[in-house]
């Protein structure tokens, strides 16, 4: 530091902090971005289809509930009453299970996530041609026919369709995790670099400002005290 001049002393020395501060800035940027871009695909992915998968699932239950008491019911007010909820739990199933689908074929999305969507919207087409078939056999007055029916086909295949589901739901709470763990990592890592950089800075700082002073009091020939002195000395007027 002797062999320069005080003025490229200092800047050197603020150039390196301006240097440490703009990388500190765009690090901090950076973590924030990746934050806040990993939240939205959370947000927006992983938690969008689970929602969707869910009312999916509440729309077939309700859809095998209200066949059911077609079945059951013998009051035409009633039965008018299940076959609007048949409908329209149906209507919901196919809404849904469509957004489902759309979700599964945006970027990011893995062949293990899309086999399980898939597997669900396979079953449920299976599933839903008997649903809607015991719905018109109740309204028919067949009951024999319709509880047949209900045994021996809608049974196993709304059991595969509550095991598809769940079996989706299972992987969807396991990447949930995977997800957390990773974005608590990336975190743990931004934290320690940001604060390992701003440590480094506040040293280079301390380290420039005692080279400097000691630069200075090199050149000027004196120790801090004797300089003092004299400054004490020409404030009261003594030049000598």
């Amino acid at each position: 530091m002797d062999k320069f001049t005080v003025r490229t002393q200092l800047t050197l020395a603020f150039g390196l902090l301006v240097f440490f501060l703009i990388g500190i800035s765009i690090l901090s940027v950076r973590s924030f971005s990746n934050f806040n871009a990993s939240f939205e695909q959370y947000v927006n992915g992983i938690t969008a289809r689970a929602n969707t998968a869910h009312r999916v699932r509440d729309a077939i239950d309700m859809r095998a509930v209200a066949a059911r008491n077609l079945v059951l019911v013998t009051k035409p007010e009633d039965l008018e009453i299940e076959r609007k909820h048949v409908l329209q739990a149906h209507a919901d199933v196919l809404k849904n299970m469509q957004h489902l689908l759309q979700l599964a074929q945006e970027p990011g999305v893995s062949d293990e996530v899309r086999a399980a969507i898939n597997k669900i919207d396979g079953i449920e087409k299976r599933y839903a041609p008997v649903a809607l078939a015991i719905v018109d056999l109740a309204l028919q007055k067949k009951t024999e026919q319709a509880i047949t029916k209900m045994n021996e086909e809608c049974r196993p295949l709304l059991a595969a369709l509550v095991a598809a589901s769940d079996d989706y739901f299972a992987l969807t709470d396991q990447r949930s995790t995977i997800i957390l763990q990773e974005d608590n990592e990336r975190y743990i890592l931004s934290r320690n670099i940001l604060i390992g950089a701003s440590l480094l800075s506040i040293v280079l700082a301390g380290l420039a400002g005692w080279l400097i002073t000691r630069s200075l009091l090199k050149a000027l020939g004196a120790e801090p005290k004797q300089l003092c002195d004299a400054v004490s000395l020409l404030a009261g007027g003594d030049l000598t």
